[in-house]
């Protein structure tokens, strides 16, 4: 089984959006080079890695205002705002939104794991 996962960097609204057939593998491998600790914040199971890479590729390219510029270049890491918080929990219910998050508990210690 394929997984969408969400990493999130602590200290900061930083999160990393992929797909993974071992997402704990994958936060580790995320992990080595940086200082900050890594912790996966979503994770949602697809049955093919077809259908994995197609919600990977509708979030990235809904959320492209959301990516995180370093030095002038987009980064792969985005900005866990509540609308990117809001989709998945969407994901994650099957296609229908549980509840909205505020932005403090968007950037806080929620898991939808």
């Amino acid at each position: 089984m394929t997984s969408l996962y969400v990493i999130r960097e602590s200290g900061t609204t930083h999160v990393k959006i992929g797909i993974a057939d071992d997402v704990g593998r994958r936060r580790n491998e995320l992990q080595i080079g940086n200082p900050r600790t890594l912790r996966l914040l979503f994770d949602a199971g697809f049955e093919s890695r077809s259908e994995a890479l197609e919600a990977e590729r509708h979030f990235k390219w809904n959320y492209r205002p959301e990516r995180i510029r370093t030095n002038g270049q987009l980064s792969e890491w985005y900005d866990a705002t509540p609308r990117i918080i809001a989709e998945l929990w969407r994901i994650k219910a099957g296609g229908e939104i549980v509840r909205e998050l505020t932005p403090a508990e968007s950037c806080g210690g929620w898991t939808a794991v």
